[in-house]
């Protein structure tokens, strides 16, 4: 039994480890003169996504340029597809509307 129980506490760790990577992630730590601009575009790739990350971190909201050392949340951004054309199935790739 001694070597199941080894056996679960390892697939435990390795999930525990797994988990707080995520959350590891998804904090940002500020350096002295960072502005909420600047992180929403390093961190999410927009400036114009600075609401999500002031929403996300309320409690600091006031502040305008960071001191260095501030623990921010990073919230995840769901990208969505950008369209490019017409669906496929509306391509015409016979007929006279195709020439």
């Amino acid at each position: 039994m001694k070597g199941h129980e080894s056996y679960v506490t390892s697939i435990v760790l390795v999930l525990t480890s797994a988990i707080l990577q995520r959350v590891f992630q998804m904090i940002y730590t500020t350096k002295q003169g960072d502005e909420w601009d600047q992180i929403a575009f390093d961190q999410l790739g927009s400036e114009h996504l600075v609401d999500r990350l002031i929403a996300a971190n309320p409690e600091h909201q006031e502040v305008v340029v960071f001191d260095a050392g501030i623990k921010l949340k990073i919230p995840e951004i769901i990208k969505k597809p950008s369209i490019v054309g017409p669906a496929p199935w509306r391509k015409v790739t016979s007929g006279p509307a195709a020439q």
